[in-house]
Order: C-alpha cells, then sequence, then structure tokens
C-alpha cells in the first residue's frame, strides 16, 4: 500500500537523521545516505542542514525501501563541502520533503542530465526502469571527472550516453547537442531534465523544435522551502511550492526562465 503524502506542516518540521553511509561518486562528489520515514517522490527535495552550517535545498538522489534516502553533494561552497566530509554515524538535520516532483506520465522519455544535476533525475530513472522498461540517459558534463552515476545507470539497463566538453570521455560535444541527435534519430515523447539552466534553456528549444515535451527541475535560491517568503519565485510562481519540475508550458512562456533570479535579498538580477 503506498504511504500517504506528508501535509505541509509536517514536512516543515525539522527532524534529525544519522548518516548510514557516504559514498564518493567522483572527486568532488558524495553521495550521502540516512534513513527517513517521510514518503517521497522523484523530484522532490530536502532542506539539508549540517549543524554549524547553511541549510541548503537537495534533491533526493536515493528513494530506496525501508526509508533509504540520499543526496549528492559537490564542492559549490561551505554548506556542500561540509555535506562531502561527513561519515557514517554523524547526524544531520532535514525537513522536506518538498515541492512537486515529475509526473512519470511518459511515452518514451529521454532523460538528460548536467554535471551534479544528474541527481535530481537519477531517482525518476530508476523508478521508470522499474517498471520494466528500458531508460535513454545523456549525462553530461565538462570533462570526465565530472560524469555522475554511470555504473548505477549501467546496472538498470539503461543506454547510456556520455558527453564532455572537452572530449575526456564519450561524445565531445554538450549534452544538449548529443540529445538533440537521439531525439532526430528516435521518437521520444519527452526530455526529462536537469542540470545548469542556460543547458536547460537550450535543451527547451532544442525538444520544442522537434514537438518534444520537456519536464525539467529549476534551481532557485530558497530560504523557507514553504511558500513564505518567495525568494524562489519565477514569475511570481514558487519553485518550493510549485516547482522545482515545470513544464514546457511555463519554462516557454516564462518570461525570468534562463535570465533572471531573485537574489537573497529579493532584487531580480540577471543570471
Amino acid at each position: 500500500m503506498q504511504q500517504a503524502a506528508w501535509s505541509l506542516e509536517q514536512a516543515g518540521r525539522m527532524r534529525v537523521a544519522t548518516v548510514t553511509r557516504v559514498v564518493l561518486d567522483t572527486a568532488q562528489d558524495a553521495t550521502v545516505e540516512f534513513r527517513d520515514d517521510a514518503p517521497m517522490a522523484p523530484g522532490q527535495f530536502f532542506m539539508i542542514w549540517v549543524f554549524g552550517a547553511e541549510e541548503v535545498p537537495m534533491s533526493a538522489s536515493l528513494i530506496g525501501p525501508s526509508g533509504k534516502r540520499a543526496v549528492t553533494a559537490r564542492n559549490f561552497g561551505e554548506t556542500t563541502a561540509r555535506i562531502r566530509e561527513l561519515k557514517a554515524g554523524d547526524r544531520i538535520g532535514l525537513r522536506g520533503p518538498f515541492g512537486k516532483g515529475f509526473t512519470m506520465a511518459w511515452k518514451k522519455p529521454l532523460f538528460v542530465g548536467g554535471g551534479v544535476g544528474m541527481s535530481s533525475i537519477i531517482t525518476a530513472i530508476e523508478a521508470w526502469a522499474a517498471k520494466g522498461r528500458k531508460p535513454v540517459v545523456v549525462i553530461g558534463g565538462r570533462s570526465a571527472g565530472d560524469l555522475l552515476y554511470e555504473r548505477r545507470l549501467k546496472r538498470l539497463g539503461a543506454q547510456v550516453h556520455l558527453t564532455t566538453d572537452d572530449g575526456s570521455r564519450g561524445y565531445k560535444g554538450t549534452a544538449v547537442a548529443r540529445a538533440a541527435e537521439l531525439m532526430d534519430a528516435g521518437k521520444f515523447s519527452h526530455v526529462v531534465s536537469f542540470g545548469p539552466e542556460r543547458m536547460l534553456v537550450a535543451l527547451v528549444e532544442a525538444a520544442t523544435r522537434r514537438k518534444v515535451l520537456v519536464e525539467a527541475a529549476v534551481e532557485r535560491y530558497m530560504k523557507c522551502a514553504m511558500g513564505v517568503c518567495d525568494i524562489c519565485a519565477i514569475d511570481g510562481v514558487r519553485v518550493c511550492r510549485q516547482g522545482p519540475v515545470f513544464g514546457s508550458a511555463f519554462l516557454l512562456a516564462s518570461k525570468q526562465f534562463g535570465k533572471s533570479e531573485l537574489s537573497t535579498c529579493g532584487h531580480l538580477e540577471p543570471i
């Protein structure tokens, strides 16, 4: 029986989880595993707090049985550096899950992840594979050291396409360029993606030209994650509540997607 989703009040309460394992995926990425009882869907996110550092939003990179959960951190700053340094037995604070995840209502998806953005779509890929389907996945990075989850995906039986900007591994070029070639060669109903926003803008344009729909996770600065502060808003829509996953219609109509975002002080600034 499927567990009922938590209310916003339940999700918003801070709780403590114990780290059960830390996996070093690459030289700069670490997956931190823990257990949590909150029901979660692919694409939703936690607010993670490492004691003494800032609370940050992080997508679940593992939604396993018996409450097995994980987040994957790349060293972008003080907080993510602290997360990468965690060890089994350490404790973290967390709130969530928050937001709306992927619909999973696709006929033939093409999954495209850029850098650590793979951590936001890996659970959707695994849920898709669990239905007995063979995922087609493009993993992109600047170089070979940026590529995440290749072995994990191949264990699912996924068709994996690696791309690097410098040609150090796989296809030399962007994930968008490789995705465009795959869309030209096969009939995909959707592109499911997360990565740098400039990549997402180019991917939406490429998919739209080929009449392929998009579901993409969008990143914005978040403070409360409960729809109160509005600091994460895009065109007045709160990413923490109505997102982080948005479809083609919203992304194409947006005046701010790929162009501007709210600063920590609430000022609209160019991306």
